[in-house]
């Protein structure tokens, strides 16, 4: 899924839900970054207001003084543009009291658990359920649920084989590739847009100590 179009419906929903005050906690790292930036973007050219961004090295050992710098600007809500820092922000973020709304970005069974203790309701966008019977058969094969990026893996692959099952020839594989324009897969239906960027069904989900739930459908 493309980072910024992501980012960009979950900050048209943050608006939506009528918050028009965001700090966003993000790190240096090249799709992190795009994922901050573009929230910011998007959620300003609505009307909404930046109240402050906290921009970390990924591996930064004390995250106390910029999460509390965020919260002191009494933002609405914090989103969460970090994968490697969320955990260390949730708790600080719940020691500190802060009431307001969560928000982030494409939340793992390895987050879910690590902050189960202290994340009472967050709300996050990702690539939405698959489609078919492809989750019970993962289990029958695995013995455990897909994680987010098991179908679209399997998508890719399946692609990647209908291609060679039609030339082995490099040049004829890049000029296949140029024109493939989509796919419907276990991961629902996959566009490649005119620019090159990947457009995937998404829907918002809901974290309350350690269970997810999806709320619905998000373009």
């Amino acid at each position: 899924m493309d980072a910024e179009a992501e980012a960009a419906r979950i900050a048209d929903y943050v608006y939506r839900q009528g918050i028009t005050s965001v700090g966003i906690i993000g790190t240096l790292d090249t799709w992190e970054m795009t994922i901050s930036n573009a929230f910011e973007k998007k959620f300003v050219s609505l009307g909404g207001t930046i109240t402050s961004k906290e921009i970390v090295q990924a591996n930064e050992a004390d995250m106390k003084l910029p999460v509390t710098k965020v919260i002191n600007e009494k933002p609405q809500a914090i989103f969460l543009g970090t994968y490697y820092q969320f955990v260390k922000s949730t708790k600080i973020i719940h020691d500190l009291g802060y009431k307001g709304k969560l928000y982030s970005i494409e939340v793992d069974d390895y987050l879910t658990t690590q902050t189960s203790q202290w994340i009472a309701d967050l709300q996050f966008i990702a690539p939405d359920y698959y489609v078919g019977d492809f989750v019970d058969a993962f289990k029958n094969k695995f013995g455990r649920a897909p994680g987010m990026p098991a179908g679209q893996t399997y998508d890719a692959t399946k692609i990647l084989f209908s291609l060679l099952n039609k030339t082995e020839s490099k040049n004829e594989l890049l000029e296949y590739m140029k024109s493939f324009s989509g796919h419907d897969g276990v991961s629902g239906h996959l566009q490649i847009e005119s620019d090159g960027r990947t457009s995937l069904p998404t829907a918002l989900f809901e974290l309350k100590r350690g269970q997810v739930s999806r709320v619905m459908l998000l373009k």
